[in-house]
């Protein structure tokens, strides 16, 4: 066996192929591999996991993803920034994402799949997806905080702040240009724009989700106005549908909603 080893290890290296196929079972965990996600990315093979231990992990501005890759969470585990999903296309799991001043997510072409996370946003959109992306949620949870804080009023320099109140995000969903989106079995929550932006020509396709607690209003049509909304099974209680008068192109609505 020693007499092969070596002979053997040389052929593996020899072969990107056979290389890059073991790797995608060898995850690179964070931080006892890499001391953060930057670098754990700029070492990932394509189709490699990555694996954030408990605990905030935090991202300098936008951390964009250009490679095919699975990244997930322990239990607990919290990624503070913006991550730029790109072309490569992958999936990202069982995570809470709280924005750094932007959205969650910003998903700008690829196949990407989204599974039981936590966005959690008090800006601008928990997901923005544009460009030709193509996103499917699962089981995901977007927008503001849940708990109920207490107003405190300070005065900074002449003004007066809030500090530990609920904040809302301005948008769920946000999908543009030709991109695609099917969410399905998310619940949308403090919102105070509308849970699902479509705008030029994009598409939604909502399924068994739940809008409540907050959101002031489902569905809202920018410029270009969208080219499909399609809702099924979801249960909305909102303050409003539409945000006006605006429709996508198409719509079809099923009649299981509530």
């Amino acid at each position: 066996m020693g007499v092969d080893a070596a002979p053997a290890l040389q052929r593996v290296a020899a072969s990107p192929d056979l290389l890059a196929l073991i790797m995608c079972w060898v995850p690179l965990i964070i931080p006892d591999d890499a001391s953060s996600l930057f670098l754990a990315l700029q070492r990932a093979a394509s189709g490699q996991r990555l694996l954030l231990r408990c605990g905030e992990h935090s991202v300098s501005g936008r951390l964009r993803i250009d490679r095919h890759v699975f990244l997930s969470g322990e239990e607990g585990a919290c990624i503070r920034g913006t991550l730029v999903l790109g072309a490569e296309g992958g999936e990202i799991s069982d995570l809470t994402v709280d924005d750094g001043g932007d959205c969650c997510l910003r998903c700008e072409g690829g196949d990407w799949t989204l599974r039981d996370l936590r966005l959690r946003c008090c800006h601008s959109a928990a997901l923005h997806v544009s460009g030709s992306a193509r996103v499917v949620l699962c089981g995901c949870t977007l927008g503001g905080d849940e708990d109920h804080g207490t107003a405190v009023m300070l005065s900074a320099y002449g003004s007066v702040q809030q500090t530990g109140m609920r904040k809302r995000a301005c948008y769920g969903v946000v999908v543009k240009d030709r991109a695609a989106c099917r969410v399905r079995e998310c619940a949308l929550t403090c919102i105070s724009e509308a849970a699902v932006l479509l705008l030029a020509r994009s598409q939604a396709v909502l399924e068994k989700c739940v809008m409540s607690e907050g959101v002031t209003c489902g569905f809202d049509s920018g410029r270009g106005r969208g080219r499909l909304l399609e809702v099924r099974g979801c249960a909305l209680e909102l303050e409003k549908l539409w945000g006006d008068m605006d429709r996508p192109r198409q719509v079809v609505w099923e009649d299981d909603n509530k």
